[in-house]
């Protein structure tokens, strides 16, 4: 079954924040999500078109979308697009949202309290003693 394209997203980002411009983005679905203004089986844009629209790169928009794919947010079809998924994860607003938990693993997208959820961890190399 095709969905139709979310055109609606409104993102407006901040090139002075602290919080890289890939998570503003996540914050920004993530929000509509929570508010239900983007609903589950939701098309989010091309992330061509939502590069070009928020002009930056594309590569940001596929790290926001690979966020909201590593968080349990969405789910990607090859070639198909990028949608809510029916069941988003249970979570609250760290304090300051939207804004970096230094506590929580992943990024900054809220703690997740599913039980059956891996824990997600920052990309980058670790070295190992």
């Amino acid at each position: 079954m095709p969905h139709a394209r979310s055109s609606d997203i409104t993102i407006a980002l901040d090139p002075a924040s602290d919080l890289p411009l890939y998570l503003q983005i996540a914050h920004a679905i993530v929000g509509d999500i929570r508010r239900a203004r983007l609903g589950p089986g939701d098309a989010l844009p091309g992330s061509r078109t939502l590069a070009h629209s928020l002009d930056v790169h594309r590569n940001t928009v596929l790290a926001a979308y690979t966020e909201l794919a590593v968080e349990g947010w969405v789910r990607t079809e090859i070639a198909g697009g990028t949608f809510v998924v029916a069941n988003p994860p249970i979570t609250r607003a760290p304090a300051g949202y939207p804004g970096a938990d230094s506590r929580s693993p992943g990024y900054a997208l809220g703690p997740t309290f599913a039980e059956d959820r891996p824990p997600t961890y920052r990309p980058g190399v670790y070295l190992l003693a």
